[in-house]
């Protein structure tokens, strides 16, 4: 059940969108420098190389969806409360948004230990 919200949740997926627009403003196109970040706030801690490479991975097959689906990127960027900011590029937004999403959705992030 637990793993449903995180990933389903209106509220995550918009507190994910909500981190994903301020690693875009804080690293703009540096995807490298966006995925540090990212790992860095959730975790507490540097990803390793097969982490960040994996993020990578999983970051490209996202802004390539969202790039051949301007409705499906509307669409995710409109979920929760607070409206998207428009001056940020959507689908690099939503696909950094996805990243996000799965970052909280790291062990290191749900469980305190």
């Amino acid at each position: 059940m637990q793993a449903l919200v995180l990933l389903n949740d209106p509220q995550f997926i918009e507190a994910a969108r909500v981190l994903a627009e301020k690693l875009v403003r804080d690293c703009g196109k540096d995807t490298t420098k966006c995925i540090t970040r990212g790992f860095r706030l959730t975790t507490g801690r540097m990803p390793k190389p097969r982490e960040q490479a994996l993020f990578q991975e999983l970051y490209d097959e996202q802004l390539k969806r969202f790039r051949s689906d301007p409705t499906a990127t509307e669409q995710y960027l409109k979920i929760g409360e607070q409206p998207p900011d428009k001056s940020l590029p959507a689908q690099q937004v939503a696909a950094t948004a996805v990243l996000a999403s799965a970052l909280m959705n790291l062990d290191e992030f749900v469980t305190e230990r």
